[in-house]
């Protein structure tokens, strides 16, 4: 990209809030320069005719049916709770009133 400049570098770092050295400036405008040869470069990569890749597999929603398994007692879950109410697990406030 032959038009950019420190002006142009300068105007970037002021939208992204950024503060550049004077110093830095001109190392910033080679950097952007090479980035933006390098967007350019693949913005003219011919694709039209290749197949847009969405996934490296073949795999589609690939769901399994639901099963009921075998269920744990009341006193199996409240033995490994941390905190217990009766016969409820305490939990810690998630919402304010």
């Amino acid at each position: 990209m032959e038009n950019l400049d420190r002006e142009k570098v300068l105007h970037v770092a002021s939208l992204a809030k950024l503060r550049i050295e004077e110093d830095e400036v001109e190392k910033y405008v080679k950097e952007l320069k090479d980035l933006m040869d390098e967007v350019n470069r693949i913005q003219e990569v011919e694709i039209e005719d290749e197949e847009i890749l969405i996934s490296p597999s073949e795999n589609r929603n690939v769901y399994k049916d639901d099963t009921v398994g075998s269920m744990l007692t009341r006193e199996e879950i409240l033995k490994n709770a941390n905190k217990k109410y009766g016969s409820y697990i305490a939990v810690t406030r998630a919402l304010n009133d």
